[in-house]
């Protein structure tokens, strides 16, 4: 089972910890002051967090005491000394958030990636002590025509490969879903069968508004979307996408993710322009056989008069346990024991949640 749950918000990181009993004890608040919009637990025991502040600016914080203390990276993300720190366009690049950091996994396991916004991806190879910018992504032809979601244009997603260290995947809003096989030095967009999206940038091989990608744990080449403009799903690794919605009340949302056994779990918003829950009800639709058909899941969930929404970072499963966390914009937090079949509201109330994961 999962021991720990981190919880970033727009008031520093909060954390749960798994009792005796097997039930989970509200834990800490730390990084208070800061807005947190990604944190992680590494095997060895740091916490890593992607954090900004009004005053401070936005950097990667560490904490080796267990949350206690927290020190900033010595080299973290940054655009100002950089290669690039202004485009071909004249734009100069701010950095305002790290909106995700992922661990490189059993291929790659002492590198930890961020991605950010401004759209780019920044590599550590010494435990989130120092970060380096994979300039390779910015140099992509398209690099001019990028344009931000209604959340920013924000790199929010990085999917690494099982057995190859080369090849990485990441999701960007308002741009698209693009693949590297050579360690980040070229990159590819994946795009056939998505539609663009309104961006008032000329019409390119971008555009193209990603939430979020979720891969299937038994084959890194099955992946599933959630689109601005629906749900999809790719098997060759995302060169082509096909619709997948039958029996969904609203194609918009932002998390998706999947379970060990395959269950595909996503939390619908009634539309762009209303993004709350459909009805008033926080429902989790789980479709268990790839996307072709979908159903409801409410046991444990408000049903009644509840219009919150499910950030794109603040759903996560774990593929060994097959438990599944997430939280809401209003503050509450719900755990699964069951690959989202049945739920339970977790003690407290947060304010706004950005991020969740498991350790």
């Amino acid at each position: 089972m999962a021991r720990r749950i981190l919880v970033g918000t727009d008031r520093g990181v909060f954390t749960y910890d798994r009792d005796a009993s097997g039930g989970w004890q509200f834990g800490k608040h730390a990084l208070p002051g800061w807005r947190v919009d990604s944190v992680v637990q590494l095997p060895g025991g740091r916490m890593v967090a992607g954090a900004g502040h009004f005053a401070y600016g936005t950097t990667i914080r560490h904490s080796d005491d267990d949350g206690d203390t927290w020190t900033q990276a010595g080299r973290t993300p940054s655009f100002e000394d950089g290669p690039m720190p202004v485009l071909p366009d004249g734009t100069t690049r701010k950095l305002d958030a790290i909106w995700t950091i992922a661990p490189g996994g059993p291929a790659n396991p002492e590198a930890l990636y961020a991605g950010t916004d401004l759209a780019a991806l920044f590599r550590s190879d010494d435990g989130g002590e120092s970060w380096d910018e994979v300039m390779g992504l910015q140099h992509h032809p398209s690099r001019s025509w990028w344009a931000p979601g209604g959340g920013g244009m924000c790199l929010h997603t990085i999917l690494t490969h099982p057995t190859d260290p080369n090849q990485l995947r990441v999701a960007m809003s308002a741009v698209g879903f693009m693949e590297t096989t050579d360690g980040g030095a070229t990159w590819h967009t994946r795009h056939e069968g998505i539609r663009e999206v309104e961006t008032g940038q000329p019409e390119s091989e971008v555009a193209r508004c990603v939430h979020g990608v979720a891969p299937h744990p038994d084959d890194p080449d099955r992946l599933f979307m959630q689109f601005h403009f629906g749900v999809f799903r790719s098997d060759d690794g995302g060169k082509a996408w096909r619709h997948i919605e039958n029996g969904l009340p609203s194609t918009f949302g932002f998390p998706i993710v999947v379970t060990r056994s395959g269950a595909i779990l996503i939390i619908p918003l009634l539309a762009d322009l209303q993004r709350y829950f459909v009805d008033g009800r926080l429902r989790v639709y789980r479709s268990t056989d790839g996307g072709e058909s979908w159903g409801p899941v409410s046991a444990g969930l408000p049903q009644a008069h509840y219009y919150g929404g499910v950030l794109r970072g603040a759903m996560r499963t774990d593929l060994e346990t097959g438990e599944v966390v997430f939280g809401t914009n209003h503050g509450e937090l719900f755990h699964s024991a069951d690959e989202g079949q049945t739920w339970t509201q977790l003690p407290g109330r947060l304010t706004r949640i950005m991020y969740v994961s498991l350790a």
